[in-house]
């Protein structure tokens, strides 16, 4: 436990960050989509297996909105050079409006 000790905390959660590949080591693309259970979780392991090449993992997430909707997201891990990429750049320009995308988003959840 770290009490008052600011560059500990900053060397524990610098080493954190670089074992879970978080920024600043990679760059994060979280792609969202919200709706009925089983359509909003094949469209995203749909768009998983386009984009398998990124390696990218779906969750759904903690907010469930009225009406018994559910958001399931898809997360991206690029190195932070690498970006904007054409190919993915493109698949994710290309995205019915449904999806919402965010790069360098504030929460994963």
């Amino acid at each position: 436990m770290i009490k008052g000790n600011l560059l500990d905390f900053y060397r524990q959660e610098i080493k954190e960050r670089r074992q879970f590949d978080y920024p600043p080591f990679k760059l994060l693309i979280k792609v969202s989509r919200e709706g009925e259970k089983a359509a909003t979780q094949e469209a995203l392991k749909k768009l998983a297996t386009l984009l398998a090449a990124y390696e990218p993992v779906v969750f759904p997430s903690i907010w469930r909105g009225g009406g018994g909707t559910w958001k399931y997201n898809l997360l991206l891990k690029l190195e932070p050079g690498k970006w904007p990429e054409e190919t993915l750049a493109a698949v994710l320009k290309n995205l019915p409006p449904s999806f919402t995308v965010e790069v360098d988003p504030e929460t994963i959840f």
